[in-house]
């Protein structure tokens, strides 16, 4: 995870009782540091101040504000040039406003600043679908804590071991969502939301349990959310990884075209399931598919709503071909695809491009 403009890289996360604690390698070379003090970089209050917020909000996974600031107690100067590592230990409690935030900037015996805050925040959450992925599903729940501490897993009735790592789950406070049949990924997430909505949450980034997706990326997603509330974010690989299925191009450019043509909208990768849904913006809608055309229908459905959706860049990762487990059904599942576009398609000269039209003209005003 890196602070624009390369500010900072973190090197390593430990999670331990009450606290997250981050080590840091700062930047002497950033201009932030060298405009503060020229000849003599330091680092400025305001900008620990910061990247303790941005730590924070990876722990709580939320895009947040500062509504308060206070105790904020500077006992020794951070100089990049002489020490270029520093630890930031987060911890924090609910409150009904949002969350009080305690961070102490130290490195081995120096203790370099102490501060408190107040955060006022969306409330965000994980959500995990899993179907017959026991091996890799700990690995990256594990990866996802890393990053949000609030996470949900829906076994879509699995008939591998994966009630064993359920089980772990539940004794570490992970929600989690479980039912005997396997009734699609579509289902799956909509059972996620649900649930999110249940607890209190107002958005869902989605991340497959195969381990394609990197965790590290989901900072990226609530970035872009604290610049855009209430957008659908889209996580774009980039195709042509290597072990990337040659299908899945083909596949991803025949949805594509056929997204613009349903909704005016052109975006890189529309079959990707790492995504942040403004679930609340969303609770009212009914999907009507169930299984692996159902993340079509939820994209092309919030472009008709007038839900404003950003793609960004991630990281992909794709398992040489004898250990990759898939469960997409190339002939029924892209004939499933092919009847949803059709029906789209008509929809949207009837009741999508007129929607968002309204939208438009609505937001306008």
């Amino acid at each position: 995870m890196v602070l624009r403009d390369n500010l900072y890289t973190v090197l390593g996360i430990e999670r331990r009782k009450g606290e997250t604690l981050f080590h840091l390698e700062l930047n002497p070379e950033n201009e932030i540091y060298k405009a503060h003090f020229p000849g003599n970089p330091i680092t400025p209050g305001a900008c620990i101040i910061q990247i303790s917020k941005e730590l924070a909000e990876t722990v709580i996974g939320s895009s947040s504000h500062i509504s308060i600031l206070k105790n904020v107690k500077f006992m020794n100067v951070i100089s990049p040039i002489e020490s270029r590592r520093i630890d930031i230990s987060i911890s924090l409690t609910v409150t009904s406003e949002g969350y009080a935030i305690k961070s102490i900037i130290s490195y081995e015996s120096v203790i370099y600043i102490k501060l408190s805050m107040e955060l006022s925040a969306d409330r965000i959450c994980v959500v995990v679908p899993v179907y017959n992925n026991a091996g890799t599903l700990k690995s990256v729940v594990d990866d996802v804590l890393c990053y949000c501490g609030n996470v949900i897993v829906v076994n879509d009735g699995s008939t591998d071991n994966i009630g064993e790592v359920l089980s772990e789950f539940s004794e570490r406070g992970i929600t989690t969502v479980d039912y005997s049949d396997n009734m699609g990924k579509g289902y799956a997430l909509s059972e996620g939301f649900k649930k999110a909505l249940s607890l209190g949450y107002d958005y869902v980034v989605t991340i497959d349990s195969d381990g394609q997706h990197f965790a590290s990326d989901i900072p990226l997603f609530i970035k872009t959310l604290s610049d855009n509330p209430n957008a659908l974010i889209v996580g774009s690989r980039k195709f042509g990884s290597e072990n990337m299925p040659s299908a899945n191009t083909f596949a991803n450019r025949f949805s594509n075209f056929w997204f613009t043509v349903q909704t005016s909208i052109r975006l890189p990768d529309t079959q990707t399931g790492y995504r942040l849904y403004p679930v609340r913006k969303m609770s009212k809608m009914k999907f009507v598919t169930k299984r692996y055309e159902s993340e079509l229908e939820m994209l092309v459905r919030c472009a008709w709503k007038g839900i404003k959706i950003i793609p960004i860049p991630v990281g992909v990762y794709y398992a040489p071909e004898g250990e990759r487990v898939t469960h997409f059904r190339r002939g029924k599942d892209f004939f499933r695809i092919s009847v949803l576009n059709t029906i789209l398609t008509l929809c949207a000269i009837l009741y999508g491009y007129p929607s968002m039209l309204i939208h438009k003209i609505w937001r306008s005003r």
